[in-house]
């Protein structure tokens, strides 16, 4: 038998878990990552329903970021939604499950605690009520579910760690196949190229880009020789340009045929009848501009890659598709390259200045002499 609406909202009425609540309220609402899945739109409208359900409550005011609350992130939003509890600038809080105020059993009680002291009430709508710290029933419940987000959690992070260890080992393998150079997954140096991913699956990971960088045969070598000749960190930065994304999502790639035969490989194979890359080949490819001719111009490209995220222009393109390195970057390659061959003698003394000052250590006293100087900022 079908049941009248009037009949369900004087049923809801009556059998409502809690008294009219008043006073104000705010949410805060997070998501881990902008994966799949991961829809804080979900958590928008349970809110938006309970408000309605309570209409007596006021301000209606949601914290809402986009972060991880395990490995030492710190919750911009949840800190600022936690001073605003102390300053007595609400009196209820809402969230849709115990594992948005933490991830682990200690971190999320005292969470829960510290709250509580500031005279907050918290609303679960996991529970469907306000959490109630005299009640045996509530208080086994929430630290039930701490303990279920904290081992899915774990579970989550370790087969995350597989899978990625799985993909790594699966690229090596193709690598050694194809006679190529170090393969990654991601954060490609600037001696590699970035390529198409072998077994990139677009069903299973559509948000994906499918990538990886094959490491360039001879550059190093290359960038020694260079380094060897006096080359400033300019001249550098110019020559070893970071390389073009083919799959940018600004459009920075022209679709051109990539060099070297579209996969720099240090040995050749009959079997796949491929050749090696010479280093020959890779001189011209720096001598001729390198990514230079890969990458479209700044006016030919969405004009999104020029804006940082509060809307401000931005001198280069975020992806950094074709531009030239920074001098940190170069500095960096510098130390490494010379550690490995051998040409500390042959590098001018200041060399790594700029890098040894910002990574080097110093006493409380010291950096206070500094600042006071106004040899470094105090920010």
């Amino acid at each position: 038998m079908l049941i009248s609406k009037k009949a369900r909202d004087e049923f809801r009425a009556k059998h409502k878990p809690l008294p009219d609540l008043t006073g104000r309220v705010r949410a805060y609402q997070r998501v881990s990552g902008k994966a799949v899945g991961q829809d804080i739109a979900r958590q928008v409208k349970m809110f938006s329903d309970f408000c309605k359900e309570y209409p007596n409550l006021t301000e209606r005011i949601v914290y809402r970021e986009i972060s991880t609350s395990k490995g030492g992130y710190v919750r911009k939003k949840f800190e600022d939604m936690k001073s605003d509890a102390r300053s007595n600038q609400f009196d209820i809080l809402w969230v849709d499950q115990v594992s948005r105020l933490g991830r682990d059993m200690r971190e999320g009680m005292n969470s829960v605690y510290e709250l509580m002291e500031t005279g907050l009430m918290i609303y679960i709508e996991q529970f469907g009520k306000i959490f109630d710290p005299r009640d045996d029933n509530d208080c086994s419940l929430i630290q039930l579910y701490f303990m279920v987000a904290e081992r899915e959690h774990a579970w989550n992070a370790r087969q995350t760690k597989l899978s990625m260890e799985t993909k790594i080992e699966r690229l090596e393998r193709w690598g050694k196949e194809q006679g190529l150079e170090e393969v990654k997954i991601n954060n490609p140096s600037i001696f590699d190229m970035i390529c198409e991913d072998p077994f990139y699956d677009a069903e299973k990971s559509p948000k994906k880009l499918g990538i990886c960088a094959v490491e360039i045969p001879h550059m190093k070598e290359m960038f020694t020789q260079y380094l060897a000749l006096g080359y400033s960190w300019s001249g550098l930065a110019e020559l070893f340009k970071k390389p073009v994304n083919i799959k940018c999502k600004y459009g920075c790639y022209t679709g051109k045929k990539l060099p070297f035969n579209s996969l720099p490989r240090k040995k050749g194979s009959k079997e796949l009848g491929t050749k090696r890359t010479t280093m020959a080949e890779v001189a011209k490819f720096i001598s001729s501009g390198g990514w230079t001719k890969y990458a479209k111009l700044d006016k030919d490209i969405s004009k999104e890659a020029f804006t940082t995220p509060s809307g401000k222009k931005r001198a280069k393109r975020k992806c950094g598709c074709g531009c030239v390195q920074s001098e940190v970057t170069i500095a960096r390659w510098k130390k490494i390259v010379c550690y490995d061959t051998g040409l500390m003698d042959k590098i001018r003394p200041d060399a790594f200045k700029r890098l040894d000052v910002e990574s080097h250590e110093v006493s409380l006293d010291e950096l206070e002499a500094m600042i006071a100087s106004g040899s470094v900022s105090s920010s």
